[in-house]
């Protein structure tokens, strides 16, 4: 094995830019957080505790989302994940978090249609998102 390369001279963040592309990736979730959270009082009239096993699955499948939103500097879809990325990290992560969240394994119960609704509404923001 090789030694570790190094510049002669510092490395020059461009933190403006890191903010901006930060900004530009957390607005959409928080818009998402905001409407699936009024959603769930306003109209849906949940208990707190079912509330927030929505909001971590809604997180848990944005996140998965974001993952591959930063991973190509171009559209999502140009660039194929390797396949453990897909299939052990998202779709074990979006299974074994459905299926906990369903059955109320370490929080409270939701119905199946509140996961379905919200992996259809990340399927949707994906390409909002990277828009």
């Amino acid at each position: 094995m090789g030694d570790a390369s190094y510049s002669r001279q510092p490395d020059r963040w461009k933190v403006r830019d890191l903010e901006l592309a930060a900004f530009a990736l957390a607005m959409p979730v928080l818009l998402v957080s905001f409407g699936f959270f009024l959603m769930a009082n306003t109209w849906l009239r949940l208990p707190l505790a079912q509330v927030q096993t929505w909001m971590f699955v809604m997180l848990v499948f944005t996140d998965q989302a974001n993952v591959y939103l930063v991973c190509e500097r171009r559209y999502f879809w140009k660039s194929a994940p390797s396949m453990w990325m897909v299939v052990i990290g998202t779709l074990a992560d979006v299974v074994i978090v459905s299926i906990l969240a369903t059955l109320g394994i370490l929080m409270e119960a939701i119905p199946v249609w509140m996961v379905a609704a919200t992996l259809l509404v990340v399927l949707v923001y994906i390409p909002l998102a990277d828009w």
